[in-house]
């Protein structure tokens, strides 16, 4: 049997290739269910990246990462509670261990804030709007949300990566547009 950090980097770099990202996964989950307590933080957060990426159906193994993962949280660098937010959110699990309350993780985000690049914000402002969807309509589940000024942080992030990636294709439309009339113009 293989090493849970090798196991964590063969399925994070089977989960880039299609071909083969449905039968390694499904091994590896096999692999390794019931062992995520031999994983360390990094591995755990890698495999959970690796079944996210390709957004493989996998709640038991998020689940037993997540229950492992949340008496760990303390350990856990900014970046890697960015990953969890992201992972979890991208395959829509659910998990009360980790972001609910007494898990400490709206709290270690802002407490470890400070090291945050303007894209792992505008993905907490993802987390924080799927919380707030998850939380909402009578669902039972009541995780805290991201205090202030973190909240205010991370959607201004977002403000600005929406208004960056606008601009961008702005800027293709405009370009696509001058190349068509150039083309159209060469034509008989």
């Amino acid at each position: 049997s293989a090493s849970p950090n090798s196991m964590a980097l063969i399925a994070w770099s089977c989960s880039f290739v299609p071909a083969v990202t449905e039968p390694v996964l499904a091994a590896i989950a096999a692999e390794v269910a019931n062992r995520a307590a031999a994983f360390s933080v990094h591995s755990s957060i890698v495999m959970i990246i690796a079944f996210a990426r390709p957004r493989y159906h996998a709640p038991a193994l998020f689940e037993e990462f997540g229950r492992e993962l949340s008496s760990r949280l303390d350990e856990c660098e900014i970046e890697h509670l960015v990953h969890l937010a992201w992972a979890f959110r991208a395959v829509d699990v659910r998990s009360e261990r980790i972001f609910a309350e007494g898990s400490r993780f709206a709290e270690l985000c802002s407490v470890r804030q400070a090291r945050l690049l303007p894209t792992a914000l505008a993905e907490l402002h993802r987390w924080q709007q799927w919380r707030d969807s998850v939380c909402a309509h009578g669902s039972g589940l009541d995780w805290p949300p991201l205090a202030e000024p973190l909240r205010s942080r991370c959607e201004h992030a977002a403000r600005r990566e929406s208004t960056f990636e606008n601009n961008v294709q702005g800027l293709l439309q405009s370009s696509l547009n001058s190349l068509l009339r150039v083309i159209s113009s060469c034509q008989p």
